[in-house]
């Protein structure tokens, strides 16, 4: 992880970050974003979910979110 902060401004392709607002493991995900490169990075937070997200009380609405952002890229890269 220590590496992670310097790799992230050379993403130039769309990404999605996606945290979990009850996260006891993961932290930095909105510096993450903000350092990527690209110019097209979207931020989710579902405040309720864990650190599993796709286990969680809300795993249906980021699997369903996740879906529509890949979604809505492929749309724009054509």
């Amino acid at each position: 992880m220590r590496r992670t902060p310097g790799v992230l401004p050379r993403v130039h392709a769309p990404a999605l970050v996606v945290a979990a607002g009850q996260d006891g493991v993961v932290k930095g995900e909105e510096r993450y974003h903000a350092l990527l490169g690209s110019t097209r990075k979207d931020y989710l937070v579902f405040p309720q979910s864990g650190h599993d997200l796709l286990l969680d009380r809300d795993r249906q609405a980021v699997a369903e979110a996740v879906r529509d952002w890949l979604i809505d890229i492929s749309n724009h890269l054509h």
